[in-house]
């Protein structure tokens, strides 16, 4: 699989990065293909091209199939749904993708932690979900693409534990689409 680069999505990359003085998230750093056997192993393994911007964004393609993987870290502050100025970069990278290979609909679902109850968590997520929905939406203007929003709480956490790492990896949004 060959990694597409446009200058558009360079440039968000060199100002992400404070290239240009622009304070934000590192810049992306492309992996290696990874193959596992098990596929009931996906979710905690990389199974084909992984981008990474210092952590805060992972990208996986399985087949026609992205999910895109974005901390909810860099994304708000703590227990917000407002997002932060360095989620604009990262999301400005996603609206890309979708406008460039994005068919149908896309699917974008809120994870958190687990701290605080299960109501309050999954209106959070609903709600994180939402913002990024239209900051997706705002980025790409018109389009044929449908959005579906949901909240998920801690009910799928990425990685099992209460240490404030596990936590801080539950935390995300992930953006899913299938490609044309």
């Amino acid at each position: 699989m060959r990694p597409r680069h446009t200058l558009p999505g360079l440039l968000a990359v060199v100002l992400a990065a404070g290239l240009l003085g622009a304070p934000g998230p590192p810049a992306a750093t492309a992996q290696d293909d990874v193959q596992i056997d098990d596929p009931d192993q996906f979710r905690r393994t990389y199974v084909a091209t992984r981008l990474s911007f210092g952590g805060a964004r992972e990208q996986v393609t399985t087949g026609r199939t992205v999910e895109v993987s974005i901390a909810a870290d860099v994304l708000f502050a703590f227990d917000s749904a407002d997002l932060t100025e360095d989620a604009q970069a990262i999301l400005a990278g996603t609206a890309e993708d979708l406008a460039a290979d994005a068919t149908g609909i896309v699917e974008i679902i809120g994870h958190t932690d687990d701290v605080g109850t299960r109501e309050y968590n999954q209106d959070l997520s609903e709600r994180r979900a939402g913002a990024v929905r239209d900051a997706l939406a705002a980025a790409l203007g018109s389009t044929d693409l449908t959005f579906q929003v949901e909240g998920r709480a801690f009910d799928e956490p990425a990685v099992e534990g209460t240490s404030d790492e596990a936590r801080a990896a539950n935390r995300r949004v992930e953006v899913r689409y299938e490609r044309g």
